[in-house]
């Protein structure tokens, strides 16, 4: 597992960074032209041919330079090790292109308002890595992994093409040209987003065996708990910020960004804590078999606990970047974005020598609350003490009192649970099925009720209308 976490980590992190790049830039260049004269297909084909090439010679370039790049960036392999993450890294670098077209196909889907299949084909990567493994990992070991992931974009890229229908022919190669000049203010913009992978493989591969592995799965874990809210919300937010941004309607905007970071908060918070409550029996149930056993649960239970504190901030963020990319402050975002990596980074270095991997987590999530406060800062500018402390500090008491409550239920809830070093999963599953139920339902009745948290009322008139026309 630390083989492969370490072969996928520069190639994913490019990935990642292109697609960041067109996921938060190219929506507004797409409206922008769909505003004017065009319909945005000429741009898309472009980026397509241009940004698509590159990708190609990157990848290119990385597979016939894997080998050195693994003893360069982690010195500490051992010969099997190496010759594992090398082989893993040639199949991962194939996903750069294949993650770029898919990145610029959403983009298209997205100003088409065809925004369920744009979200459902997203997850085909990580579906693809699942299935491929549960077939063939007894054959192929964890390169099943990279070749389910491989497949998945290849899934996405063909169910994308399909969704889109008809593109007309043409191209815009003034357009891919503007495009590539902010490229690299672009790219510094999203270094947050994507650093960990990095990061991670060079300090955690410091710390001991298994640090990098565990790390893996904190990362990802908290990806897949906050996804969905966070690509739900800025798929359907992110066309409207950035068609009222072309507009020049920036008051309007910040209103719609205000209330939909709010909802954020009265998502993540209760749920952070609540996963807080039961983090041990929860990764005892989702992992906790073959070579993941108690003593790798525990570890992992002791590290996220600090990184789920950043994961509110975190998702509050793709919200705000999406803001800072839909009026065109990239520059603002680029400042932003490298403070909080470079926090990350340093503070990793600097906490897991004394700490070892919960210090990471400390630089987790000092990161991306220094990465927030200082979004909100420039968005609300000499606006944002008056509104801490006024219009949204009793938001900010009823929130913590409906986390609170929610935590109160899963602490609660572990007194039914069977013993730590128990294999009883299936009570273990039943108790923590039956905790989050209840603690949501109480969230949602208080919330409603006593709290009266407008945010919270207004989520469950959406969930009740949605039940109807279901």
């Amino acid at each position: 597992m630390d083989a492969y976490l370490l072969a996928i980590s520069l190639p994913m992190t490019l990935s990642g960074l292109f697609a960041g790049i067109l996921n938060y830039q190219l929506v507004p260049a797409l409206q922008r032209e769909k505003s004017g004269s065009g319909d945005g297909d000429a741009l898309m084909n472009s980026l397509a041919w241009g940004l698509g090439g590159i990708a190609v010679i990157i990848a290119l370039l990385g597979m016939v330079d894997t080998e050195w790049l693994m003893r360069a960036l982690n010195p500490g392999l051992s010969n099997v090790e190496h010759a594992l993450a090398t082989k893993l890294a040639r199949i991962a670098w194939l996903c750069l292109p294949l993650a770029v077209l898919c990145a610029i196909y959403t983009a298209g889907l997205h100003i088409r308002k065809y925004f369920s299949a744009a979200t459902i084909l997203t997850a085909a990567p990580i579906t693809g890595s699942m299935i491929i493994c549960l077939l063939a990992h007894t054959h192929w070991g964890v390169a099943t992994a990279v070749w389910g992931q491989l497949l998945g974009y290849i899934v996405m890229l063909v169910g994308l093409r399909f969704a889109l229908g008809t593109i007309r022919t043409g191209h815009n190669w003034a357009g891919l040209g503007k495009m590539l000049t902010e490229l690299p203010l672009a790219g510094a913009a999203l270094i947050i987003f994507i650093v960990y992978p990095f990061s991670d493989a060079i300090w955690g591969s410091r710390i001991g065996p298994a640090a990098i592995s565990y790390l893996g799965y904190a990362q990802r874990l908290l990806v897949g708990f906050s996804g969905l809210a966070v690509v739900g919300a800025t798929t359907v937010i992110f066309p409207r910020l950035a068609s009222k941004a072309a507009q020049g309607e920036h008051h309007s905007m910040r209103q719609d960004l205000g209330l939909s970071l709010r909802i954020m908060f009265v998502c993540m918070a209760p749920a952070a804590v609540l996963f807080g409550a039961l983090i041990l029996p929860t990764l005892q149930v989702l992992f906790q078999r073959g070579a993941f056993n108690f003593a790798d649960a525990r570890s992992l239970a002791r590290l996220l606990p600090f990184m789920l504190v950043g994961m509110t901030a975190m998702s509050c963020m793709g919200l705000v970047f999406k803001a800072l990319f839909a009026r065109g402050d990239i520059r603002a975002a680029a400042v932003i974005s490298l403070v909080g990596a470079a926090t990350y980074f340093v503070f990793s270095g600097l906490f897991s020598t004394a700490f070892g991997l919960v210090g990471i987590g400390v630089a987790y999530a000092l990161s991306w609350w220094l990465a927030l406060g200082l979004s909100l800062r420039h968005l609300w500018p000499g606006e944002l003490g008056a509104v801490a402390i006024r219009a949204n500090l009793q938001f900010a008491l009823r929130l913590a009192a409906g986390a609170a409550l929610t935590a109160a239920i899963g602490w609660f809830g572990t007194n039914f649970l069977p013993p730590e070093n128990s294999a009883d999963n299936f009570r273990r599953l039943l108790v923590l099925v039956a905790t989050g139920f209840s603690a949501s339902g109480a969230y949602l009745v208080i919330g409603n009720g006593p709290l009266a948290i407008p945010e919270v009322r207004l989520l469950t008139k959406q969930l009740f209308a949605l039940a109807k026309r279901t």
